[in-house]
């Protein structure tokens, strides 16, 4: 009899032992957030396989970045990913711990909310200029964006 751990891919295998090797363990839908992608399709990746209409099992394979950032939320190193044969995820994890700063685990929430904003705004300010939609620029001011005098001359 198989369990659907036989099932696993090396990536899978590996990933799911970061993460509840971590101490304490990091839900699935915590590492999912760090990561950047949905719990489902976390779970996927994982299982390395998606169940369809009718019970049938389509491999899933996982893109090198989703992988990357998928490390990277559980402290999966470039070597380890090398190790599985996944070069092309240990590449793209390595571009995303060097822009990435020391000790930071892609948890925002103990980050002030004003300090998120600034950041938003300095990086809208940076990318689009005065090209932002109204409504953007709203946003990353904190303004409410019902009132319209906000828009004046926008």
């Amino acid at each position: 009899m198989t369990t659907p751990q036989d099932d696993r891919t090396p990536e899978g295998q590996l990933v799911e032992a970061a993460r509840t090797n971590r101490s304490p363990v990091l839900s699935i839908r915590k590492a999912a957030s760090m990561a950047g992608i949905s719990e489902g399709w976390w779970r996927q990746i994982v299982k390395g396989y998606r169940t369809v209409k009718g019970g049938v099992r389509i491999s899933v394979d996982a893109p090198a970045d989703t992988l990357a950032a998928m490390a990277l939320a559980v402290g999966v190193t470039p070597a380890e990913l090398r190790r599985i044969d996944r070069g092309d995820a240990a590449a793209s994890l390595e571009l995303l711990l060097q822009s990435t700063p020391d000790g930071w685990d892609g948890d925002l929430s103990a980050v002030p909310d004003d300090e998120l904003i600034a950041e938003l705004d300095r990086r809208l300010r940076d990318r689009l200029g005065e090209t932002a939609p109204p409504q953007l620029r709203a946003v990353a001011r904190r303004v409410d964006p019902a009132d319209r005098s906000t828009f004046e001359g926008d």
